[in-house]
Parts: C-alpha cells; sequence; structure tokens
C-alpha cells in the first residue's frame, strides 16, 4: 500500500472533535430555569452584565429597530432597555425553560423570544441591527 492509501485513511477515520456537547448544555440550561427560585438568585450577576452591555448602546447615538440577544436566558438585556433605545429585542436561547422561565414579565420594549442553537442561528439577513 502506498502513502496515498494512508492519508485516506486517515482522512476517512478523521472526525472533528466536539468540544461541548450542544444537548447536554440546552438539558442543564433548562434544569437550571425550573429551579426558578434557585435560578433568580443568581440573575444578579447577568443583570449586572446586561445593564452594562445596553449603557454601551447608550453610548452609540442611534435609535435600533431591532437587536437580538445572543444566549438571553431569562431575559437579562430585557430589563434594561426601553422603546427609546429600540422598536424590538429578539431574545434568542437554547434552552426552552429558560426562554419562558420570565414569560409572563412585562419589558418596556417589544420581546420577541426565539428557541434555536446559538453556533445555528435561524435569522433573516440583513434584518437585525446589533447583535
Amino acid at each position: 500500500m502506498g502513502i496515498g492509501a494512508h492519508i485516506v485513511a486517515l482522512v476517512i477515520w478523521y472526525a472533528p472533535f466536539e468540544v461541548f456537547d450542544r444537548n447536554a448544555k440546552r438539558m442543564q440550561r433548562d434544569r437550571a430555569a425550573s429551579r426558578v427560585l434557585d435560578s433568580r438568585e443568581v440573575d444578579y450577576l447577568r443583570d449586572e452584565v446586561a445593564a452594562r452591555v445596553a449603557d454601551r448602546l447608550l453610548d452609540i447615538k442611534r435609535r435600533y429597530h431591532t437587536v437580538v440577544e445572543i444566549g438571553a436566558g431569562c431575559g437579562h438585556l430585557a430589563k434594561s432597555v426601553d422603546d427609546d433605545m429600540m422598536d424590538k429585542l429578539v431574545m434568542y436561547e437554547m434552552a426552552k425553560g429558560a426562554l419562558e422561565r420570565d414569560a409572563g414579565n412585562e419589558y418596556m420594549v417589544d420581546v420577541e423570544r426565539r428557541q434555536g442553537d446559538e453556533e445555528n442561528l435561524a435569522l433573516e439577513p440583513e434584518s437585525l441591527d446589533a447583535v
């Protein structure tokens, strides 16, 4: 067998290494969100990060039509923005439980919830002002 056959065999057996198990991560996030009181107890960190992101959006002197928050969880950015900043916030989250944990909350901006894998976004081209 020549060297070419060994290379072909190597290519056939090679599979990309998957660092994160997306399904396990989704189940973990759903499980965490299902423990509502416990998950709210640690929201303060994500809420702080979201408030800082909202503050940075205010530094840019323009109004946004549509903004997407990838990995939105339970709606941390939605708590810190208002309709003077944007028309709509799309909360994009892989875990349905996290996305719907606070679905009854009202925000000062129109919110659309979308469930999907953050690594394979199902968003229309040219439909967003900020991500």
